[in-house]
């Protein structure tokens, strides 16, 4: 049931859209990653967090640094209550506080994987993981292809540029 502003579905945990906004995010990183020549598997098996839940993905060799890059993926709701004040006053908060929130929750795995929370706000804003991670394929595709015209990143973080 919605609240009266109509935003109650956009973070409802029963909300049937929101597996498919997070299945979404997911497939554009790893069709990205593939893009860029990086073999990547969504939901790998026997690398959880000790209470059975685990990142989104994973690559498959190094990305960064030696290490395989881990991610794990979630919209957040810009208007709901908790992020309603912050996002008025700050573009981003909301991601920004998200992505604070999964580095915490993954901290295990972010000292044996390059961790990327990719967080991006139902407004559209991305998080700074998301951007950086955007900038990155965005170079490897374009050195991979030659296309010229392929965008090395997204400006300012919102995903409408």
């Amino acid at each position: 049931m919605a609240d009266r502003l109509g935003n109650h579905n956009l973070s409802c945990k029963r909300d049937p859209g929101r597996l498919p906004r997070h299945a979404a995010l997911n497939d554009v990183v790893y069709r990205a990653l593939s893009s860029a020549g990086v073999a990547a598997i969504l939901e790998p098996r026997g690398l959880d967090r000790g209470d059975g839940r685990r990142p989104d993905g994973i690559t498959i060799y190094p990305f960064t640094q030696g290490k395989m890059l881990a991610w794990d993926a979630t919209c957040v709701n810009t208007l709901g209550s908790t992020h309603l004040i912050d996002c008025a006053t700050t573009a981003g908060a909301a991601a920004r506080s998200a992505e604070a929130r999964k580095r915490q929750r993954y901290a295990d795995l972010g000292q044996r994987y390059d961790f990327m929370p990719l967080t991006v706000e139902t407004t559209g804003v991305l998080g700074p993981a998301f951007s950086d991670l955007i900038k990155t394929l965005g170079r490897r595709i374009r050195e991979r292809t030659g296309e010229k015209r392929e965008k090395s990143g997204c400006g300012s973080g919102s995903a409408s540029q």
